[in-house]
């Protein structure tokens, strides 16, 4: 069985926004999401995205970094990826997130009791409103190792892997090249890399 993996580039302001995902007043911001594909080695650097799916006997290296999880402060269009939203269907709200897929609640519950997904908190934002509605919502099935690293963490990574980036696919070198110009120090943005993985 291959795996994949999503990967996203989201960025923030360093001095005026608290996390990635922005301020009531202001949308979110992603950069991108960036095709890549089956680098295997890329991916078990970045986070085992590969080598935990095989039998450890197999396994002679480990990421730097192991897998932190999906961050709490997603940007709106990488939750739109990642999460299911729960409802009830006699309960529909009409200001329900747009863009979102639906589940019932116990369809979720039964996806979570198998181990295949987990439930999480989503904020919904509307221009100029002083309230941040969360959302219920639970992660779509088959998705492991979520994690997220900044560029330099991606750097060490590689480096651990004795990985050039020469020797990873161009699609990721682009990817690098762009989290370059946004981590500049005269940069007023910071970025990450968000990704999860699909066997």
């Amino acid at each position: 069985m291959g795996t994949d993996i999503t990967a996203f580039v989201e960025k923030k302001f360093r001095d005026e926004s608290p996390g990635f995902s922005g301020r009531p007043e202001e949308p979110p911001w992603i950069l991108g999401r960036f095709w890549m594909g089956r680098d295997y080695d890329l991916f078990d650097a970045l986070a085992n995205g590969r080598s935990d799916r095989l039998d450890p006997a197999e396994v002679d290296r480990h990421a730097l970094i192991p897998p932190r999880g999906i961050p709490r402060d997603l940007s709106y269009e990488v939750a739109l990826e990642y999460y299911d939203l729960m409802i009830n269907p006699a309960d529909i709200d009409p200001r329900i997130p747009v863009g979102y897929q639906t589940i019932s609640k116990s369809e979720a519950k039964q996806r979570v009791e198998a181990g295949l997904a987990h439930y999480g908190k989503v904020a919904a934002f509307w221009p100029y409103s002083e309230k941040t509605p969360l959302w219920n919502v639970v992660s779509k099935p088959y998705l492991h190792n979520m994690g997220w690293l900044t560029l330099e963490e991606i750097k060490q990574a590689l480096d651990h892997f004795k990985l050039p980036l020469d020797d990873v696919d161009i699609e990721f070198r682009a990817l690098m090249q762009a989290m370059e110009v946004f981590d500049q120090e005269s940069s007023p943005m910071e970025v990450r890399l968000t990704f999860w993985f699909e066997s």
